[in-house]
Order: structure tokens, then sequence, then C-alpha cells
């Protein structure tokens, strides 16, 4: 019975013994891979995984690509992973000899110095475009200038300095006759919009008057329909 409950009490230990000894050997056969994979650089590079799992590569590129030799999941050029990670190039990688970023691609740094140049040849046209502006200005002016200079020499000349009177080339103006009035019919019917002062100015007559021909006050008001006497 004392050897049972010694048995008992003894099994939870060997248990833990058991299963530090298996993490143990997890632990060093893990490090002896891993030391494999870095000492026969055959690619891919040990570093490499997949967004969602970093033990997991894919034999060809993919956007879902990461490197985690700096802790993180670091995502990795397309053009990267065909020359370094998917090659036993990946012992030349400067990332994986420690460095912090990727070297960039032949292509990526020839776009930055086609953007770069552009640019620049943009800036030098818009200020030759700029320069050509000013100096067709300034000479515009300068022509405007002088012009004006010569016709008032000009003007100055051909004016006597004898103080006789120039005659006159004013053409006679031709007198417009006024508009005349319409007649004002005896009864008017208001409408929309109308008012004793616009009512009397078409007809050519006075407000006043029309106010004490139809017993309008000052104050008074007038509506659409209302028949008004003009005369």
């Amino acid at each position: 019975m004392r050897d049972e409950l010694q048995a008992k009490r003894e099994r939870p230990k060997r248990r833990k013994r058991e299963k530090r000894v298996d993490d143990q050997a997890g632990q060093q056969e893990q490090g002896a891979v891993e030391e494999q994979r870095e000492a026969s650089p055959q690619g891919p590079c040990p570093y490499l995984g997949l967004v969602d799992d970093p033990s997991t590569w894919c034999m060809f590129t993919t956007a879902a690509h990461r490197c985690y030799r700096h802790g993180g999941a670091r995502p990795i050029a397309l053009e990267v992973q065909r020359r370094l990670c998917l090659r036993s190039g990946y012992a030349s990688c400067p990332v994986y000899l420690g460095a912090a970023a990727y070297p960039r691609p032949p292509l990526e740094r020839a776009a930055r110095r086609l953007v770069l140049w552009t640019a620049a040849v943009l800036v030098a046209v818009m200020l030759t475009v700029a320069g050509i502006l000013v100096v067709t200005n300034t000479l515009a002016s300068r022509h405007t200038r002088s012009t004006v200079q010569g016709a008032i020499g000009v003007t100055a000349t051909a004016t006597p300095n004898d103080g006789s009177p120039s005659p006159s080339a004013t053409a006679p103006s031709a007198t417009v006759p006024p508009t005349p009035s319409p007649t004002p019919p005896r009864i008017y019917i208001v409408q929309p919009g109308d008012s004793l002062s616009s009512i009397a100015a078409r007809y050519g007559l006075d407000a006043d008057t029309l106010r004490r021909l139809n017993g309008i006050p000052r104050d008074g008001i007038i509506y659409a329909g209302q028949q008004i006497r003009l005369r």
C-alpha cells in the first residue's frame, strides 16, 4: 500500500522530467537544423517566411513573403526574392549579413534617377519660359512708352504758338428727336408688378396727379386688377 502511494506521488515529477527532456531535445534538434541550413546555403534564406507563418515559404516570388531577419515581418521586393531570397545567393544578402535594409534594385534606382531628371528638366523649362515672358513684357512696355512719347511730340509740333484759335473740325451732331410717350388710355388695369410711379413713367404722367385722380393717399398701395384713371 505504501509503495503504491509513493508511486503516485512520483508520477507527476517523472512526467515533468520527461517533458523537460523532450523540450530540450526538440530545441537542440531545431538549432541543429538551423545551423545546417546556414552552413549550407542552398536556398531559400532561413529567414524567409510568409506573412502569417514565419516557418513556411513558397518556391516562387510572391508578395506574401516576409523577411524575419531582424525580428519583425518586413516586405521583400519581388526582384530581391528572385535574386537572393530563393537562391543560394542569399548568403551575400546585406540584410542576411546584418544590414537593416535591402539594397535598391537596379530598376528602382533607374526609375528614381529618371524622375529626378524629369523634374530638373521641367524646372529648367519653366524658368526659361518665365525669363522669355519677362523680356517680352519689358520690350513691349518700352515700345509703348516710345510710341506715346512720339505721339505727344507730333501733337506739340502741330499746335500753333501764335495764340490764334485753330479752326474746329467738329462735325455737326445730329439731333435725335425724343421718343413720344404713348397716348394714355382713360382707364388702366393694374398688372402684377405695376406701381403708380411705373405707370406714370410709362405714359409720361405724374404720380401725384394719378393719386389725386384716383383718391389714393401717398402711402396707399394698388393691386393687380384694379382700375386706375389716367385722365
